[in-house]
Formats: structure tokens, C-alpha cells, sequence
């Protein structure tokens, strides 16, 4: 059965790039002043929105980041004013409320006299048919995906299953994925292991409809690391979102490559969209298949 992601697939699935949801986006040095990092993603399948806000602290500092208690957070849809947030137990915002695809939607929070806000508009759900298909060699797992020619969409195919046993309890995201898909971004990729997949891309495989919009494409794969059962989902992220995750999987790479210092830390320009603040606000929309056995749903 196809159903949209639930939100902690989605949180699991970029856990590398909103690890600790605050650390990421603190790009400030030592010398400057602290400011606020606002950081929520809006999530079309879920009917709470939830988000976070901290104030940053200098990168060669150990102190725990301290959470902004007293704001008054705002959600607006469409410049109408839907509901304000609550603060709950874990220093998080809650909104009981359900985001709807192609509807743009405004955060507000006022704090010290001063306002932090940003914009997103909810992509449409991908039109996906998962499955997994033969060749004559070897299986692989295909999203046959339907475009849609009225919005421009970023999409991200990756997937979650357990290292190791299931009994083991150790889910995580794919560690690569490897496809010859011939529109995928190459910022993440580099050759894969296996001759009829050309290249291997780190957690995710991104592209967008550039060259594909309104009409039917075929996406196959195999991700990497995991065990069954196996959750294969695809997302469509609003374009905040879409430069956000691109450059944090930037950003580790680098300090990969480096291995001098944590992403948590480093100074590089990690995308921000949060107008009086720095951080993210975006929207997810999604389909996912589980498969439990091989060859069969």
C-alpha cells in the first residue's frame, strides 16, 4: 500500500542535516552577537506543526543552547491568521493544525520586540508508483513517477530500514543509493560498485523537474546499508527546504573530507530562509511503499 511519510520518516530521513534542529544553522563566530534560529518543517501528512526556537551561541563555545521561552508564535495560511503555537515540555512550539499542499503559509515569532518570520508553500504530494522490479540479472526497487506540469518540484528518493536485525531496533536512512537515473543531481554522487548502476549517491538521490515536467518518468534503484523491511519513499520539498538539505549534505561532505572539525561547528554557509533570525522553515510532501520480503510487499 502507497501512503504519504509520516513525520518521523522524514525527520529520520535528514537526521544529518537537522541533527539537534538548532546546531546545524549556527553559523555565527565568537565575536558576534547572538541571534535567534527559528527551525520547523511544515509536514502535509501530519495535523501538528512543530517548531523550534533557540537563540545561537559562538562555535567555540560548550554551553547548551538556550531556548527562547516567552515568544508568541504565529501560523499564518494564505495571510490568515490559522492558529498560535504552545509551548510544550521538550522546548518545542506546538500547533494543532494541518498543513494543505498548494497553500502558502507564514511563521511569526515575536520576542524582545523583535519579529522572526519566514515563508513556505506546500508542495503537492508525488503521484508515485513504488514497486520492485527484475532485470535479468538483479532486482531493484522502481518509482514510476507522474510529474506535475503546474508547480516546479524538488524531489529526494532515499530509504529506511534497519542495520542489521529488525529485532535490533537500529533503523536508519540508506547510506547511499545507487542508479544510473539520468536527471539526478550530481552534487552527492560519485561511481557506484555495481556495473548497471553508474553512480552511488550519498543518503539521497536529488533532482528536479527541469527536464521532466508533465510527463512519466521511471526511477530505478538500490539503497545501500539496510535491512528489511524497507521503507522506499520519495519527497517534494518546497525550494527553502530543497537549498537547505542540499547544503548540509555539502557541508558533510566537507567535513568529511576534512575531518578536522563537526558540521555542527563549521562555518560554512548552511542555507537560511528566516528573515531576523537565522535557520528553516519549509514543507515536505511524500509518498512511501513498505516492503517486508524480497519481491513482495
Amino acid at each position: 500500500m502507497i501512503k504519504q511519510c509520516v513525520s518521523c520518516l522524514f525527520y529520520l530521513a535528514i537526521v544529518f542535516a537537522l541533527n539537534g534542529c538548532i546546531q546545524d544553522v549556527d553559523v555565527n563566530f565568537a565575536d558576534k552577537d547572538q541571534t535567534y534560529v527559528l527551525n520547523g518543517t511544515l509536514d502535509a501528512s501530519q495535523e501538528t506543526v512543530t517548531v523550534w526556537l533557540t537563540k545561537s551561541r559562538p562555535l567555540a563555545s560548550d554551553i547548551a543552547f538556550e531556548v527562547v521561552e516567552d515568544a508568541q508564535i504565529s501560523l499564518l495560511e494564505n495571510d490568515q491568521k490559522v492558529g498560535e503555537f504552545t509551548r510544550s515540555d521538550s522546548s518545542a512550539y506546538l500547533l494543532n493544525y494541518r498543513p494543505q499542499p498548494g497553500k502558502s503559509y507564514r511563521v511569526e515569532a515575536h520576542v524582545d520586540d523583535e519579529l522572526v518570520w519566514a515563508e513556505t508553500t506546500v508542495p503537492s504530494s508525488p503521484v508515485a508508483n513504488i514497486r520492485v522490479a527484475q532485470s535479468r540479472y538483479i532486482s531493484f526497487y522502481q518509482i514510476q513517477l507522474s510529474d506535475s506540469k503546474e508547480e516546479t518540484n524538488f524531489y529526494w528518493v532515499s530509504a529506511i530500514g534497519y542495520e542489521g536485525s529488525e529485532e535490533a531496533g537500529n533503523r536508519n536512512i540508506a547510506c547511499a543509493v545507487y542508479s544510473s537515473f539520468v536527471y539526478a543531481d550530481d552534487f552527492n554522487q560519485t561511481h557506484g560498485d555495481i556495473s548497471m548502476y553508474g553512480w552511488e549517491h550519498e543518503y539521497y538521490m536529488r533532482f528536479n523537474d527541469h527536464e521532466i515536467q508533465g510527463k512519466t518518468v521511471d526511477i530505478n534503484f538500490m539503497p545501500q546499508c539496510i535491512n528489511r523491511p524497507i521503507t522506499i519513499f520519495i519527497l517534494s520539498v518546497d525550494t527553502s527546504l530543497d537549498k537547505y538539505m542540499k547544503s548540509s549534505l555539502l557541508q558533510k561532505n566537507r567535513e568529511d573530507l576534512s575531518g578536522e572539525i563537526p558540521i555542527a561547528y563549521s562555518p560554512f554557509p548552511i542555507y537560511s530562509n528566516i528573515h531576523g533570525g537565522t535557520g528553516i522553515f519549509g514543507s515536505v510532501n511524500s509518498t512511501s511503499k513498505v516492503f517486508r520480503q524480497v519481491n513482495h510487499e
